[in-house]
């Protein structure tokens, strides 16, 4: 596949290729420059090309008359909406991390493991580039630490058969 090279643009010359190709208007155009000085063309104008596209033909996009001011109230709305997104998923795997690791943990302290099971959780902790130096104790403060990516593993160790499990 070949990569697309677009060349770079000034603050003018991208406002000029929106007016002209996307149909944008600008009532304020140092605002405008501004906005994408501060925001990146690629993130502001790519985050609200379906939105205000009238018609997308072979991977080109038509657009109705607009106004800049639009667009960059889409993607601050995108941007909020991304904030609250990212705070709730954040907690979401804070709660995860932290019922996890007393589970795990409560279930190595009771001895609630067969040889096998245990060391198979214990392989699953220290990751698979055994990254940790992990051996079975301070079990919580190695769970805390993992991202929700590599928490699954340990997670999943249940639904793979460790009857006594998460």
């Amino acid at each position: 596949m070949k990569i697309k090279i677009k060349p770079f643009k000034t603050l003018d010359e991208q406002l000029n290729y929106l007016m002209k190709h996307k149909n944008i208007n600008f009532k304020q155009p140092k605002n405008a420059k501004q906005a994408l000085f501060d925001n990146n063309y690629y993130n502001l104008i790519s985050c609200g090309k379906i939105k205000f596209a009238r018609e997308v033909r072979e991977q080109k996009h038509d657009y109705d008359l607009s106004n800049f001011t639009d667009w960059e109230t889409y993607f601050e709305n995108d941007c909020r909406l991304s904030g609250h997104l990212m705070i709730n998923i954040l907690t979401f795997e804070r709660v995860i991390n932290s019922r996890t690791a007393y589970l795990v943990s409560e279930l190595m302290a009771h001895e609630k493991l067969s040889g096998a099971e245990f060391e198979s959780l214990i392989h699953t902790i220290q990751g698979d580039y055994n990254h940790t130096n992990y051996k079975g104790v301070n079990t919580w403060e190695h769970i805390t630490k993992k991202t929700f990516g590599e928490l699954r593993h340990i997670i999943w160790l249940r639904c793979l058969g460790m009857p006594n499990g998460l």
